[in-house]
């Protein structure tokens, strides 16, 4: 399966995906804290919204397995975005 950016997620570019990618891991292994890549991450338009409320469980301080799994699941999409137009059938 193939992850697509929406327009509105074109303005992070490559760079900033990979920089974004990699703050997250480092939070959901625990070896940092970045609030302003959780409150960008949690702007992306194509997370889940299992994925949205991990996001805010580590903005209120819960780091649970399941939410550490799951930023690391975002982390991953950004990393493997396309930003070619999706073809309508």
């Amino acid at each position: 399966m193939r992850n697509h950016l929406l327009e509105s997620d074109t303005v992070l570019g490559e760079s900033m995906r990979k920089r974004l990618a990699e703050k997250l891991d480092q939070i959901s292994l625990g070896e940092t804290y970045y609030e302003h890549a959780l409150i960008e991450a949690k702007n992306l338009t194509f997370i889940t919204k299992a994925e949205f409320n991990s996001i805010n469980q580590y903005l209120y301080g819960n780091t649970a397995p399941e939410h550490s799994t799951r930023l690391q699941e975002v982390a991953i999409k950004l990393r493997t975005l396309h930003t070619e137009p999706v073809m309508s059938s």
